[in-house]
């Protein structure tokens, strides 16, 4: 199975701890024969499941959950023979609790099926393992057997195909079915369990054992009805209970394969025989073709299961869906985070011009780094100011700025992802991104200030698993009060984001997704100073206020064939934080009027938003690249208030007022434990 190996990495992605090596994980298991392996073999000795299918699956060879739980769980699963039966012991070895026939709750015995001859779906319904409420009632209280231990975590997976056998047995409550996967869910979750993976439903009516019924049409109505309840149902699920859900296209899937070999000979899936006809009995068996000589061009097996071809299908389109709903998740982070990067710029823009204005040097540049951390030697760029001008009062002065670089990169071909680079270390500028920036400012008198600017910024990069191209326009407005050692400061900013992306998808018969989203964001931000000096030494106090608002458009994504393919609006979101505090520090001259200063500050910061409210209110890069948790791929921005401290060192060296440089190194502090920031700006005079 070496050509699952990169997709592997994108499903261990986002399970693990971001930017380090996949942690193992365990995948459980429940439901009916589509993910039994070997289970109804074991408990009825080989009367089901016998000789004529492989190793107790209902199928020619390996079925969905193997495939998932090794792409998954790797050589963790691998070498933990883990998808073993409910009654075995062990811990994180991951477990399988299907049963072939198991049905979705307990609703009723069938008798007149059980008459009929059927072993399964019948009297075995009263035993636990075959309900899928108790299955799951079973991993979460472990009933049976004592001692038997199922250590469920976070970051395991549970996966679940149930509601085949519930119509196919003659049931009609689309609710009940529905309800009884749901309640079911919720059940497994109890046990530590948050990431769940559901298949929904091929028409059941179209099954080899079903097709030509009278009932057929019945049989894929209440089909379709099942699998657009069961998404409603989930979502709704999701959001109460906090979890992440993929429901796997499964009837869709299916549809388009039947298509595919009536109208396309199958040229896409590679299916030519999917259903009775034309001298066959729509299946392997059927036809007399069992285990290895079963050929691919056959869906299914037996008259109701499908082959391990088709079974290898589903897997791949599982974690193609697994994998869209991470990206997702990151899409938007990658859309904040690209408005997050442009009011960066040009905070640290606006705060060198307040500097040079009090200074007296309105025509100074800026030199600010591009990584946001401790490591300066690299992507250091300078702005440019034109003519110098005098900063006598209404003077205007003129600037551009540029920050980061922009070389271009080539279109993503489906060529091109075969190992795609899923993650970068940092979310600050990096190449291929770059904002210039416009500007004019003037000191409108001795102690009035008054300034404006318009940003675009391009991004071109294969940050957040694809290879996205941003376009933003932003603006700002700002200005400040200097009355001796004290100062205000303020600023509105406002703009939109336009962001197209291509990222792979992880499905074979639809390598390349592509999409488009749009982002709008708004900004004030209040900041006052007092300073004094007293000799050498300076004291200040400063008090900062800044509320944020972001709203995220959504996007729509095309090219998975419609079935990895996604439409999302988002919900905006907005943050707001408060800072008060001081700094000391002290200033040694040198010689030729060089002089060297350090400051040493503290203070409280309050925010409803640590990404959004902190972010925006210190200038701080480094509080982005906190999206990523240890954990989950997207970490959810924080509702709740936000209490915590700032520290910080700051080293500046100045000639007059002709040439200064400064660093500053702070630890923001907070509940969620110490994140280290840091900022470079210089400033000279022509």
């Amino acid at each position: 199975m070496a050509r699952f190996a990169w997709r592997a990495a994108a499903a261990a992605l986002g399970l693990a701890a971001a930017g380090g090596a996949a942690q193992a994980q365990s995948v459980y298991s429940f439901g009916d024969s589509l993910s039994d392996i070997g289970n109804v073999k074991a408990v009825t000795f080989g009367l089901e499941a016998g000789p004529d299918y492989f190793q107790g699956r209902f199928s020619n060879g390996f079925i969905w959950t193997d495939i998932l739980s090794l792409e998954i769980a790797g050589e963790f699963q691998r070498t933990n023979p883990g998808l073993i039966g409910p009654f075995a012991r062990g811990r994180r070895a991951g477990y399988n609790f299907a049963h072939g026939g198991a049905v979705s709750g307990n609703n009723g015995l069938n008798l007149d099926a059980f008459f009929g001859g059927r072993i399964q779906g019948t009297l075995l319904e009263l035993l636990p393992p075959f309900v899928l409420t108790e299955q799951a009632e079973h991993f979460r209280d472990q009933r049976f057997f004592f001692g038997r231990t199922f250590a469920a975590g976070s970051d395991d997976f549970a996966t679940i195909s149930s509601g085949g056998n519930d119509y196919f047995n003659g049931e009609t409550d689309v609710d009940f079915v529905v309800g009884s996967i749901v309640h079911s869910l919720d059940i497994i979750r109890q046990n530590g369990v948050r990431n769940f993976i559901v298949l929904d439903l091929p028409n059941v009516g179209d099954i080899p054992a079903r097709f030509g019924d009278p009932n057929q049409a019945e049989l894929n109505a209440l089909s379709q009805a099942h699998n657009a309840l069961l998404v409603s149902e989930i979502d709704a699920f999701e959001a109460a209970r906090g979890v992440d859900v993929a429901v796997i296209p499964v009837g869709q899937l299916f549809d388009m394969i039947v298509d595919d070999a009536a109208n396309n000979a199958g040229g896409l899936f590679g299916f030519t025989t999917v259903a009775p006809g034309a001298g066959t009995s729509g299946s392997c068996l059927g036809d007399g073709l069992v285990l290895a000589a079963c050929p691919d061009t056959y869906l299914f097996y037996d008259d109701i299961h499908p082959t391990a071809r088709a079974h290898e299908i589903v897997a791949d389109l599982a974690l193609a869906t697994l994998f869209g709903q991470s990206a997702t998740a990151t899409e938007a982070g990658a859309r904040g985070v690209a408005v997050a990067q442009v009011q960066l710029s040009q905070n640290r823009l606006m705060s060198a011009r307040f500097a040079a204005a009090q200074a007296g040097a309105l025509n100074s540049g800026t030199l600010s780094d591009r990584a946001g951390g401790l490591a300066f030697g690299d992507g250091l760029s300078f702005s440019e100011t034109g003519e110098a001008l005098a900063s006598a009062p209404g003077q205007v002065a003129y600037f551009r700025y540029i920050d980061g670089f922009a070389p271009g990169l080539s279109e993503l071909t489906p060529g091109d992802i075969a190992a795609p680079d899923f993650m970068q270390a940092s979310l600050t500028l990096s190449t291929g991104e770059y904002v210039m920036t416009h500007g004019a400012d003037a000191m409108l008198t001795d102690k009035i200030f008054l300034g404006a600017l318009v940003s675009q910024s391009a991004r071109e990069n294969t940050a957040f698993q694809s290879l996205r191209d941003d376009a933003a326009d932003t603006y700002a407005v700002y200005a400040a009060y200097f009355d001796g050692p004290l100062s205000f400061s303020a600023s509105i900013q406002g703009g939109e984001v336009e962001q197209s992306f291509q990222r792979a998808t992880g499905f074979d018969f639809a390598p390349v997704a592509t999409g488009r989203a749009r982002t709008r964001h708004a900004t004030a931000r209040l900041d006052a100073t007092y300073a004094a000096a007293l000799g050498p030494a300076r004291l200040s106090a400063d008090a900062k206020l800044a509320v944020t608002d972001v709203t995220h458009f959504g996007y729509a994504e095309t090219g998975g064939l419609g079935l990895v393919d996604r439409t999302v609006a988002d919900q905006g979101a907005a943050g707001a934080a408060a800072y008060l505090g001081g700094a000391a520090g002290v200033t040694a001259r040198l010689a030729r009027g060089w002089t060297l200063g350090l400051d040493l500050g503290a203070g409280a910061l309050a925010a409803d938003s640590t990404e959004i409210g902190f972010a925006a209110l210190l200038d701080t890069p480094g509080l982005l690249e906190e999206r990523l948790d240890g954990n989950r791929l997207f970490a959810r921005p924080v509702e709740q208030a936000q209490l915590g401290g700032l520290v910080g060192a700051g080293l500046a060296l100045s000639q007059s007022t002709r040439f200064s440089l400064r660093a500053d190194a702070d630890a923001l502090i907070t509940a969620d434990g110490a994140r280290p920031v840091a900022k470079l700006q210089a400033s000279w005079r022509f």
